[in-house]
């Protein structure tokens, strides 16, 4: 299929994925670059939140372990209970219930901790989490190869992003995070706490489509403080990922 009209079906498939605009073009090799963190195999976990100790989990695991993108979704089911989540956003249900419909989560939940888009795990359950990890680390291919790089600081910020040639095909997800944030919950189960929350996707879109082919592209950075770059499979099984901070 060539690469526009995939794109066509990503975008269907991901619909109602928020993100910031993301400008996107035929890009060149930038002159300027600053090597990715996460080049080669980098882990992607998300997590659905979240319940206090997954918190943790998550903060430990983002300190710890350089070979890990720990990213948080915060999912807006729970808005209901009479608090607003400030950092929920539908892209997360959404992304939630397509692990769901891909059977790769048994039903939506929190805090479900989701490995590579192929592992399904309680997030606040760490001994799980380490074996889950492990188990991951065991088996890990990296079928597309990402790097990224940020250039032109004083004309316009933009994310460069190259993927190698390989076999297969896939989204390509520009998310931006942010590394830390204290947030004292005003009402539920948690009403009164304070919560020091890791890696917090605040925008994620779709930049663009990887059909196995070599990949230039040329972003506007988006919202956040920290950006990663993630090649997802329809089924949500991740195939490469790149983070810069």
């Amino acid at each position: 299929m060539e690469e526009a009209a995939y794109a066509r079906s990503l975008a269907r498939s991901w619909r109602r994925v928020p993100g910031p605009c993301v400008r996107v073009r035929a890009a060149r090799c930038p002159s300027v670059r600053r090597p990715s963190c996460g080049r080669g195999a980098v882990h992607v976990a998300g997590l659905l939140v979240l319940p206090p100790p997954a918190d943790a989990i998550v903060a430990d695991l983002a300190r710890t372990r350089p070979d890990l993108l720990p990213l948080t979704f915060h999912v807006t089911y729970w808005n209901s209970l009479g608090w607003q989540d400030l950092f929920s956003f539908p892209g997360a249900t959404e992304r939630q219930r397509h692990y769901v419909a891909e059977a790769v989560s048994p039903e939506a939940y929190t805090p479900a901790m989701v490995v590579d888009g192929r592992r399904d795990v309680v997030g606040s359950d760490r001994a799980a989490v380490a074996a889950t990890l492990a188990r991951a680390a065991a088996d890990a291919t990296t079928e597309a190869r990402v790097e990224v790089t940020r250039t032109g600081h004083s004309t316009g910020d933009t994310l460069s992003i190259t993927i190698g040639a390989r076999t297969g095909q896939g989204a390509v997800l520009v998310i931006g995070y942010d590394r830390q944030h204290r947030t004292t919950v005003g009402r539920g189960e948690n009403s009164g706490r304070t919560l020091l929350e890791a890696n917090i996707v605040r925008s994620m879109a779709i930049a663009g489509a990887w059909t196995g082919q070599a990949l230039h592209l040329d972003v506007a950075v988006p919202a956040g403080e920290e950006f990663a770059v993630i090649v997802q499979a329809e089924t949500g099984r991740v195939l490469g990922a790149a983070r810069l901070a």
